[in-house]
């Protein structure tokens, strides 16, 4: 079972360790990308306020086959706190404290959670984070 704290989920193993070992990095990254949207859009529904502005709601997930670490959150949008919000995926090498963001989708709290209980929101994540992460590995620190 994958241990959360303090809105973060420690993805240090899938629910069925014995499955992990036949699975790819792609794969075990989508699974990583299921449990973090699953975990968003539930616990957005008590986490995020409808209006104003919050702290994120945030999970981070490990970027399988590199040291990167990705974070996708849900974060009220800056240009209208007061009734946008907007997912917020960032990706980073483990240890530095630079980071390559992407805000692929903007819009009502609603709009948000319906989009992260999506299949096509974990396609979409999945492809941002390969991209960012490629950025980062391209980057020198």
């Amino acid at each position: 079972m994958n241990a959360i704290t303090n809105n973060k989920i420690n993805f240090q193993g899938l629910s069925k360790p014995q499955s992990r070992k036949k699975m790819t990095d792609e794969e075990v990254l989508k699974e990583y990308i299921k449990e973090a949207t699953q975990y968003l859009a539930k616990g957005g529904e008590r986490m995020v306020p409808e209006n104003g502005k919050y702290t994120p709601y945030s999970v981070f997930v490990e970027v399988k086959g590199t040291s990167n670490i990705a974070r996708v959150a849900i974060e009220h949008d800056p240009l209208d706190p007061k009734t946008q919000r907007l997912i917020n995926i960032g990706v980073y090498k483990n240890g530095s404290n630079k980071i390559y963001s992407r805000y692929p989708i903007s819009g009502t709290k609603k709009e948000i959670l319906e989009y992260l209980k999506s299949k096509k929101s974990q396609d979409e994540i999945y492809n941002h984070i390969i991209e960012l992460s490629d950025k980062v590995n391209k980057k020198e620190y």
